[in-house]
Parts: C-alpha cells; structure tokens; sequence
C-alpha cells in the first residue's frame, strides 16, 4: 500500500522480530507520518531510508522499546537521509 509517492505502508512496518500487524489507526497515523513529515524531507533534502517506523507490542518488547514509545501508535520513525 502506498502511503505516499515514496513511501509503503510495508516499508514503515518492515521487521525482523516477529509479527507487526498495524491497525486501521495505526495505517492513519503512518499515512500522516509519511505525508506530513518523511515525504516533505524527501522532497528537500533527497532520498529518506526509513529504518524503524510502526512496532507493535511485541515487537517493542523484543527489541527493547519504551513502553510509551510513539512506534507503538504509528507516530514515529527512524531514519537517515542519504544526500545526494
């Protein structure tokens, strides 16, 4: 599914520590990530490499994660901005 031009929802919930299966709201909060933040960087700044974006509980858990961490709400991402 694509959140922006640039930017899929699978790219924002990619994981390699267990299941990561986002809610409906969970999808809202990424598309606004991805439209109001992660797109307008790729615009200015070049290509964005999205490292973490959504984590569900379990997720969290295993990779250490705050208990009120933002991924846990799709509302936050880690990335580097590779320049051009």
């Amino acid at each position: 599914m694509d959140l922006t031009q640039n930017f899929t929802l699978e790219e924002l919930i990619e994981t390699r520590h267990g299941e990561n299966i986002p809610t409906a709201e969970h999808i809202e909060n990424l598309k606004l990530l991805a439209n109001k933040v992660i797109q307008p960087l790729r615009n200015t700044k070049g290509k964005v490499h999205v490292r973490v974006g959504y984590w569900s509980g379990s997720v969290n858990k295993i990779v250490g994660g705050s208990i009120t961490s933002q991924h846990l709400k799709g509302e936050q991402a880690d990335f580097n901005i590779l320049h051009k």
